[in-house]
């Protein structure tokens, strides 16, 4: 698994491979003692066991790349990732060949990678704000990182039952050289949070990462 790159954002540190193994290479390389194998053997696709073992060991990987003790992975009731015996925060996404993810030592982060596709433009109503929706207009990369960014934000959130339409609100951005960075905010009840999001483009995906604000 080659490392496509590496960045830091607000001291996060995020880490994207791209996938060039099949199943039995990946297989080889991997610390099945230290992973959650029981929902691997659940998996009939061999894409769905190639995703989720590159992102167990893109994340072991990346934790001993960042001098993080790594002893396994484990999920919360809602979905979360986290690492084991670690205070870490962790968020992975995958999208075609592409695997990415985010640690951050004291702030909650999500992370999702989406191809542009003209499918938001049917979902984009029922997951985008009236404001949102104007504002993003017929651009299809706007309405591409409104959606990504949203799935950050739900992820970073880590709990379910969220209304991406009411819940999950994006401000408006400008994308500049492949790159922009933009806030949002989680509203619910009398539950708010505010994010701070960096949005990249590789090749014809785009990678967003949302970091709470404290």
């Amino acid at each position: 698994m080659p490392i496509f790159k590496l960045f830091e954002y607000q001291n996060a540190q995020i880490a994207i491979w791209k996938i060039t193994e099949n199943l039995d290479e990946l297989l080889s390389i991997s610390d099945l003692s230290k992973y959650d194998f029981k929902n691997y053997e659940k998996l009939a696709h061999t894409s769905k066991k190639i995703e989720w073992l590159s992102s167990r060991i893109l994340i072991q990987s990346f934790a001993d790349h960042l001098k993080i003790p790594f002893s396994g992975i484990n999920k919360d009731k809602n979905g979360k990732l986290h690492l084991n015996n670690s205070n870490w925060h962790i968020s992975i996404s995958h999208s075609k060949e592409f695997i990415a993810t985010v640690f951050h030592q004291t702030k909650c982060c999500g992370i999702d990678l989406e191809a542009e596709s003209v499918k938001f433009f049917k979902v984009s109503p029922r997951v985008l704000s009236k404001y949102e929706l104007e504002y993003a207009g017929n651009d299809l990369t706007k309405h591409c990182i409104f959606w990504s960014a949203k799935e950050a934000l739900y992820k970073l959130y880590g709990k379910k039952e969220v209304d991406f339409r009411d819940n999950l609100l994006i401000d408006n951005f400008e994308v500049i050289q492949d790159e922009t960075i933009f806030k949002g905010k989680f509203i619910k009840n009398e539950h708010s949070l505010e994010c701070s999001f960096k949005a990249i483009k590789l090749e014809q995906l785009w990678l967003v990462v949302a970091l709470k604000i404290d």
